[in-house]
């Protein structure tokens, strides 16, 4: 994270490092030492990798479980408000009782990204392609009474905020996911007994290291799964519709689009990504769609292809690709197309370039994901006149905070 902020306050957000060394990108600090030796042997002037590590982490030698001594990073030298002894932050420092002073140390991490000069360069992906800059829009957008004590509900009864997170989620989506049971099985943890042995420790005179199975006693208990039923529930996720004002901001957005026939969105859960299906494809757009069930395609209208399903999908991916040789065909072929897609599922490596507007109906917690999926359709082939729009729906305050 050091290495990268020190390129960026040097160059810009949009600043990237590009190896060109044919190896994997780092994944630590330590990794650069091999990247660099692989381009300019002895380049490092540490000489090798243990003097190199012990310059930009705190080492310790710790005993390992199996015996012998290791050494162990206690923390990467990448902020000068670490102690140079200790490693821990001026702040912690001062509320804990240190024998030792704080005193402040390097940062080296930023200090490798400079060392490096000369076996790394610098690039920006305006420089080396056509492309318009992205724009960014937030539509905030009100919610209704219903929505707002449904809101307010999930935050009191909700223990867990993970847990409350993804219900508003799912409630800005305009769903809830419920749990039904739907039948009975043989109680996994009991195997249909109805009871199970666990150990007892015994009461010792003497404490010894080495523990025995004759230090435990067994006793018989109640399965706590079935409560001594020997069967336990079987649950099935069903999906209750609660509806959202965002709906009717992207049918707004949907009829601007007419005009060039391509439109994006993507949205956080299969349950949002199946009322987004219906509510465009009611709208009279055919929708392509691609989740983690796979690729599919639903026309507005029937037509010839609906007996061919693969064919039907390979000619949607090839009318969302600007740069196509037949576009024009497809564009008489699918007049309205949109693409609905799950980041993690369907942002990596599509070309979606024939849609100047991408709308996020809702995110989830995969930054890699998220760029991934705008790059989709700002990439090489998109018409350079047109704009790059990327527009996010907020309804609650839980949408800005995933944001």
């Amino acid at each position: 994270q050091a290495l990268a902020d020190a390129v960026r306050n040097e160059h810009g957000k949009d600043g990237y490092v590009v190896l060109m060394t044919g190896t994997p990108a780092p994944k630590s600090p330590l990794d650069w030492y091999s990247q660099c030796e692989i381009a300019s042997p002895g380049y490092i002037r540490e000489g090798d990798l243990a003097k190199f590590r012990n310059r930009l982490a705190l080492v310790r030698k710790e005993e390992g479980a199996a015996g012998g001594m290791f050494p162990k990073i206690v923390t990467w030298w990448d902020d000068e408000n670490k102690c140079k002894v200790c490693g821990v932050t001026k702040d912690q420092h001062q509320m804990a009782d240190f024998e030792h002073p704080w005193e402040a140390s390097t940062n080296e991490l930023a200090k490798l990204y400079r060392r490096m000069k000369g076996m790394t360069t610098v690039f920006f992906k305006k420089d080396c392609l056509d492309l318009p800059e992205k724009t960014y829009e937030v539509i905030k957008i009100k919610p209704t009474v219903e929505i707002l004590r449904a809101a307010k509900l999930i935050a009191q009864t909700v223990p867990a905020a993970a847990q409350a997170l993804i219900r508003l989620r799912e409630l800005s989506d305009g769903f809830q996911y419920k749990e039904v049971e739907t039948g009975k099985q043989t109680c996994t943890l009991c195997n249909g007994i109805g009871t199970r042995e666990i150990k007892i420790p015994k009461v010792v005179s003497t404490v010894t290291s080495e523990i025995k199975e004759s230090d435990f006693d067994l006793q018989v208990v109640t399965c706590d799964r079935c409560g001594g039923s020997k069967q336990e529930p079987i649950y099935e996720r069903s999906v209750q519709p609660v509806g959202s004002p965002k709906d009717e901001y992207l049918v707004d957005l949907l009829d601007e689009c007419e005009d060039h026939g391509r439109f994006i969105v993507w949205a956080g859960f299969t349950a949002s990504i199946d009322r987004l299906v219906e509510l465009i494809n009611k709208a009279g757009w055919d929708v392509l769609r691609v989740d983690g069930r796979g690729y599919h395609a639903f026309p507005a209208e029937k037509t010839p292809f609906d007996e061919n399903p693969e064919a039907l999908v390979k000619l949607c991916l090839d009318a969302m690709d600007a740069s196509h040789p037949k576009r024009q065909d497809l564009l008489k072929r699918f007049p309205k197309l949109c693409f609905i897609g799950q980041p993690k599922a369907g942002g990596m490596a599509l070309t979606l370039t024939a849609s100047p507007i991408t709308v996020y109906y809702s995110n989830d917690f995969s930054g890699e994901a998220r760029f991934q999926s705008e790059d989709r359709f700002h990439r090489a082939g998109m018409d350079a006149n047109r704009a790059a729009q990327i527009i996010d729906f907020v309804l609650l305050p839980s949408d800005q905070l995933v944001i």
